[in-house]
């Protein structure tokens, strides 16, 4: 028993000198992975919110915390300091004016070093509701539908169809 682990051990040790540098394999699977701080799920480039925006970030490995702060073009302004998993804020967007913005956000680890700067790309604020909002229809055999009182009344058959028409004015629609 002792003479084959000799001769293994020998053959072993005559494989591991006699292969050539560089000859091991190597994988490298940083492509397939970023280890740097970044925003999941938005917002896109050109994308419009509105209401409470769920910001998440990923690849947080030993953060402490994150700062995320706003921007409008001009300034920047906090939104939040998240200090735990799961590593997201809800940001009441109707807190800033409607337009164009972008978001950043810095992660600090456990050893007080920081990430720098990730910045999101440019995306579009709209929380004012359309104005001068109008819907019609046609064929309509009693009343027009202008009021409670002068409902508009259609004799459509079942597989019939009603067609609708509707304006009105906003910046994003």
């Amino acid at each position: 028993m002792l003479s084959r682990r000799w001769i293994l051990a020998t053959c072993v040790a005559i494989l591991l000198c006699g292969t050539p540098h560089g000859a091991w394999m190597t994988v490298d699977a940083s492509a397939g992975r970023s280890d740097d701080l970044a925003f999941s799920g938005g917002p896109e480039a050109g994308q419009v919110v509105s209401g409470t925006y769920t910001i998440l970030m990923t690849n947080v490995n030993n953060m402490d915390f994150i700062n995320i702060e706003v921007s409008d073009g001009t300034s920047w302004s906090a939104i939040a300091n998240v200090t735990d998993a799961p590593w997201l804020a809800a940001w009441d967007t109707s807190a800033h004016s409607d337009g164009d913005h972008q978001l950043r956000i810095e992660g600090t680890f456990t050893n007080s070093s920081t990430t720098g700067w990730v910045l999101s790309p440019t995306f579009t604020i709209d929380n004012t509701a359309p104005s001068a909002l109008t819907l019609s229809t046609t064929g309509a055999v009693v009343g027009d539908g202008s009021s409670t009182i002068n409902r508009a009344w259609f004799t459509t058959s079942e597989s019939g169809t009603m067609n609708f028409d509707w304006t009105a004015t906003d910046t994003h629609l």
